[in-house]
């Protein structure tokens, strides 16, 4: 996930990005809706928005009992992932910025 090298009790809060690519990412592992939220460090009523959000497009499709990420979707987080490296990167080694941004 986007904020695994940082500690939930220092963490900012997510952007709606960030959050979409941490249930993609979640979900590239399977499992139950309630599972894929949890494991994304959201609440449920929230996760659940962006959830049906990600299934609607088709970037996770329930197989059987569990959902996965589709093809679509792991294009997608990888994509996600490249286009926010840069800024991860400013926030990482330019600390003094990041109480501006």
């Amino acid at each position: 996930m986007l904020g695994q090298d940082v500690t939930m009790s220092s963490r900012r809060s997510r952007s709606p990005i960030e959050i979409l690519v941490d249930l993609l990412y979640s979900s590239q592992y399977g499992g139950s809706r309630s599972a894929i939220i949890k494991r994304a460090c959201l609440q449920y009523r929230q996760g659940a928005k962006y959830f049906d959000l990600l299934e609607s497009r088709g970037l996770v499709c329930r197989v059987d009992a569990e959902y996965h990420a589709t093809s679509k979707g792991e294009r997608t987080l990888s994509n996600l992932e490249v286009a926010l490296r840069p800024v991860k990167d400013l926030q990482y080694y330019a600390p003094e910025l990041k109480q501006s941004l």
